[in-house]
């Protein structure tokens, strides 16, 4: 896994997370504080695979004065929902997976059409990447 200000890569189908604080600074000035953290859970073999199934956690933290945290993918979406990704192998990318991004208080982000967002001035937040529907892993 690799990390960069505002951006992190996994392993987790080849999924890149994108995560910005809302505020009124200029954005270069917040990524320097910014720190995010992807940690992703057991890795599954081919078959079913249940929704809901935690793929992997991630933290933001921000200490500067903000409104709220926005988390979202440039891969490819799934459906007219934000938060829901459609993920694809690193293998083989005709293999995909659909997940969405959820947490305590996180909505879908309908206004920028893609990703979560949570309105808080809290420091740090939490989120998962989950399993959106029972889906068959080839």
């Amino acid at each position: 896994m690799w990390m960069k200000i505002q951006r992190m890569k996994t392993v987790i189908y080849s999924v890149t997370l994108l995560v910005a604080a809302s505020s009124l600074m200029p954005i270069a000035n917040a990524a320097e504080k910014l720190q995010t953290t992807l940690r992703v859970g057991a890795y599954f073999r081919a078959g079913h695979v249940p929704d809901g199934m935690v793929l992997a956690q991630g933290w933001v933290t921000y200490h500067g004065s903000h409104s709220g945290f926005r988390v979202w993918s440039d891969e490819q979406k799934a459906g007219n929902t934000p938060a829901v990704l459609l993920l694809s192998g690193q293998q083989d990318p005709r293999h995909h997976i659909q997940v969405r991004l959820e947490g305590e208080g996180w909505q879908p982000d309908t206004v920028s059409g893609r990703g979560a967002i949570l309105r808080t001035a809290a420091d740090n937040a939490s989120f998962s990447v989950v399993v959106d529907g029972n889906q068959e892993v080839p």
